[in-house]
């Protein structure tokens, strides 16, 4: 696996059982996940939306969804509305 940013690592032509037991490894070491943090794997499967398999593990707070083919996110839109205005008045000492 190739590393192509600090903890991104990618490997396009890893085998499934190589594929299995990496996830496996991550299944184990979750535990030690920040509360912020998550793995992300993807790997190209055919009978996936867009030819493309997603698998993750402790993040995002979204939900990934199958629309004509293709993954969206769906997230709570008050959350982020939530999430703006805090970071609006935090971002603004005057307000």
């Amino acid at each position: 696996m190739l590393e192509i940013a600090p903890g991104v690592y990618v490997a396009p032509q890893m085998s499934r059982g190589v594929r299995e037991r990496v996830w496996g490894v991550m299944l184990e070491w979750a535990s030690l996940l920040p509360a912020d943090g998550g793995v992300l794997m993807s790997f190209s499967d055919n009978s996936a939306p867009g030819g493309q398999a997603i698998r993750l593990l402790g993040f995002p707070k979204t939900e990934l969804v199958d629309r004509d083919g293709f993954w969206l996110v769906r997230r709570d839109v008050a959350e982020d509305k939530s999430s703006r205005r805090e970071a609006s008045v935090s971002s603004d000492p005057e307000a």
